[in-house]
């Protein structure tokens, strides 16, 4: 590898030898393997060529969290919307839930944020202990929940809830009825929203990470979305997931502009790494929800 002491320097200080090996492992050459001199790279492999891969993916991970933050809000309110419909306080009713099961797993969700907001003092949680003796309302209680609590609450609550908050993010069926089960796609996609969150939030690589599949099966024909195989288990799955949610909850938003600037004009310039690598299908310029913008 071609290394400029200057520069090497720098950012090995500055981030670290071991997480930058992660972005110059798929540099090295197949037929290397350790010797006294470490492994031997692909002819033409720059040190600064590995530094623009990591500064990609670090953009990558700031434009995931930025969405995800959004959607999170977004589907807190409309949880909060439909647990509080009836009653303020929906989230200790067990009708609301599938199964006995689901509903005690909540509760001991619900009671260790709680916990938690009172241990660290939150002026919310010292106000509804101090005023209302310790009663919190659903709107107030998934404030305390970070993005896996709320993933795990949609998929918690009974059908009937859940389609309508699928609904509110476009999720309904076709017209004709076909695909009638896409409703339930919410849940699978927000699941896969969480383990992406949780790698960004922890500056680990997204760009080479597998992750739960995001099938595109029985939901191509929603706008934009025709163009995610059946099993995408790379990022662009989950890049997608986000452009279609974001749809509702930030309309007009310039985020899916920005990832094709990414993409078109940083990562395309990076030496020997393809898009293919992340499962963006050739002409995704054309047939993904990327289109539109």
């Amino acid at each position: 590898m071609e290394i400029e002491d200057r520069e090497s320097e720098f950012w090995l200080r500055a981030v670290g030898y071991y997480r930058l090996s992660g972005y110059w492992h798929p540099y090295r050459s197949e037929a290397s393997t350790p010797n006294e001199n470490g492994h031997k790279f692909v002819e033409g492999t720059t040190f600064h060529e590995v530094v623009e891969l990591y500064e990609f993916d670090r953009k990558l991970r700031e434009l995931s969290l930025s969405a995800i933050d959004r959607i999170e809000v977004g589907l807190r309110s409309r949880l909060s919307y439909e647990l509080g419909r009836d009653d303020p306080e929906g989230h200790l009713d067990e009708r609301n839930f599938t199964d006995g099961q689901a509903y005690d797993a909540m509760r001991s969700i619900v009671n260790k944020r709680i916990e938690r907001a009172i241990s660290s003092n939150d002026p919310i949680a010292v106000h509804h202990e101090e005023k209302y003796g310790g009663r919190y309302p659903i709107w107030v209680v998934t404030e305390f929940f970070d993005f896996s609590d709320v993933s795990r609450l949609c998929a918690a609550i009974v059908p009937e809830k859940r389609d309508a908050i699928a609904d509110y993010f476009q999720f309904s069926p076709s017209t004709d009825g076909f695909n009638s089960g896409v409703r339930a796609k919410l849940v699978s996609w927000l699941h896969n929203l969480a383990i992406v969150r949780n790698t960004a939030a922890h500056h680990a690589r997204l760009w080479n990470r597998p992750f739960k599949p995001t099938s595109g099966k029985g939901v191509n024909w929603l706008p934009g979305m025709g163009s995610i195989p059946k099993s995408n288990h790379r990022i662009f799955g989950s890049l997608s997931v986000m452009a279609y949610l974001l749809r509702t909850v930030s309309p007009g938003s310039s985020w899916t502009g920005k990832v094709r600037g990414l993409m078109t004009s940083e990562f395309s310039k990076i030496y020997l790494r393809n898009l293919a690598e992340m499962q963006f299908p050739a002409n995704w310029l054309e047939t993904s929800i990327f289109a539109d913008s």
